[in-house]
């Protein structure tokens, strides 16, 4: 438990500097950028995030195959997948690309599918090689890198605004130069040493057909958790995407850290806490509501200050509230339960739920097409991620009364939360009456914590 808290410290220091890091680009791409300027970034960063599917499951089967092995099999295995890597998103990229040119005459468009797939290159091979990071649990140098990324960015960034005006165009430039610079640096640490041998093909193949399961799953979890902006993107007009995309940049900084401690909790569930597995998962998805519950009380102080910093983006603060609700499940769901389902090596199933979530998804996108707007979409969103945390619980056979208690917390604090946006106007009375009412939460949390580590030492 105590080897988790170091690493868990590393990934909360990587992800608090991402956190600010992304905060400050939040704060500065919509000054720096026009409305649609803004839209067409966020376009950018939208798609980006479908470009860690195109490795087909090489980087995921990678590390399934070799998380519970010794580090020196984990760094043989990785020699012999990055030539493999290379040369296949080299080759999807290309393909893809040309498709691209006999349908599409927008240049926008084509600009933007072009820096997707260039950083699809860079960010596949990144993740092969954080992978092993991961696997030998090396999460200091795996946030060194990241942090070195983002900072060059915003280094970068700032050097170029203080001699003129930014365009989307150089915002993805820099970005994808920050992240291919990450990529050098992180080879240069782990020093992988590229091998080609004779079973090159088939062992990768391997490594894709354990990996597929694993893949599928994140191509839905990418898809559900985006799909949101891409119907805005195509059906409610770029100005209505801008605003949409403007309170999703916030609700991303939670979903990175949750991406963030999901990886530091894989190798640890997969190995050390196997046989305990469900226990620990309580202790985790407590955390992940006392946090939820803290988000929502400092979400009081900041959300009113949208209307004042960006005035252009005002509409987007109902979403941000009612994205902040949903939170808990994304956390659970990402850091929980998308965890346990890998390591019960039950991604089928997970698949499966995910295809269902999705299909109601659709389902009421279409009922309620004629009245859609920003809010509705978020609103739906909130239902569905509802479903999907109770579905995954029902097939984990989780402990009923723990399942009760969270459901009655969401319900319970999150109503209190609503009915003080609502009915309380001053700013500072809201955060001082929903910090008194959650105070009880954060001491029985404490005192749990404290019990549950001294047990563990």
């Amino acid at each position: 438990m105590i080897q988790i808290l170091k690493n868990g410290f590393w990934n909360l220091f990587g992800t608090v500097f991402i956190i600010l890091s992304g905060a400050i680009l939040t704060l500065v791409a919509p000054k720096i950028l026009t409305v649609e300027q803004f839209g067409l970034w966020r376009m950018f960063i939208l798609y980006s995030t479908y470009a860690g599917i195109l490795h087909l499951g090489v980087a995921d089967g990678y590390l399934l195959n070799n998380v519970s092995k010794s580090i020196s099999n984990a760094f043989n295995s990785l020699r012999r997948s990055m030539p493999f890597l290379i040369v296949q998103q080299i080759l999807i990229s290309a393909i893809i690309y040309f498709i691209l040119l006999l349908y599409i005459n927008d240049k926008q468009l084509l600009f933007i599918a072009a820096s997707v797939l260039i950083f699809s290159i860079t960010i596949n091979l990144r993740t092969l090689v954080d992978n092993f990071l991961i696997i030998s649990k090396d999460f200091r140098r795996s946030n060194i890198v990241k942090i070195m990324e983002k900072a060059l960015f915003l280094l970068v960034l700032f050097a170029f605004l203080t001699f003129g005006k930014i365009s989307y165009q150089l915002l993805i430039g820099l970005f994808i130069f920050a992240s291919l610079s990450a990529l050098i640096f992180l080879i240069i640490l782990v020093k992988p040493k590229i091998e080609l041998s004779k079973g090159i093909v088939k062992d990768n193949i391997s490594d894709i057909k354990i990996g597929s399961q694993l893949l599928s799953s994140n191509i839905l979890i990418i898809l559900l958790f985006n799909i949101d902006s891409v119907f805005v993107n195509m059906y409610l007009g770029i100005k209505s995407f801008a605003i949409f995309s403007f309170a999703i940049t916030i609700i991303m900084l939670i979903n990175q850290f949750a991406e963030s401690i999901s990886q530091v909790l894989f190798p640890y569930l997969a190995t050390d806490l196997r046989n305990k597995l469900f226990s620990a998962n309580i202790m985790v998805v407590s955390g992940m509501f006392g946090l939820w519950v803290l988000i929502l009380q400092f979400s009081f102080l900041f959300l009113p200050l949208i209307n004042i910093v960006f005035p252009e983006y005002a509409e987007s603060e109902m979403i941000i509230f009612i994205y902040l609700i949903t939170s808990l499940f994304t956390l659970i769901i990402r850091i929980s339960q998308n965890n346990l389902f890998k390591v019960l090596n039950a991604q089928i199933v997970f698949v499966r739920i995910e295809v269902i979530v999705l299909l109601l998804l659709i389902v009421l996108l279409f009922i309620f097409n004629s009245n859609m707007s920003t809010t509705v979409i978020s609103i739906l969103i909130l239902i569905t991620r509802f479903v999907w945390f109770l579905m995954n619980e029902i097939y984990l056979k989780s402990d009923k009364r723990f399942l009760l208690k969270i459901v009655t917390g969401f319900l319970l604090y999150g109503g209190i939360y609503v009915s003080i946006y609502f009915y309380v106007e001053n700013i500072y009375l809201r955060f001082i009456l929903f910090t008194i009412i959650a105070l009880p939460l954060y001491i029985v949390g404490f005192k749990n914590f404290y019990k549950k580590r001294k047990l563990s030492q």
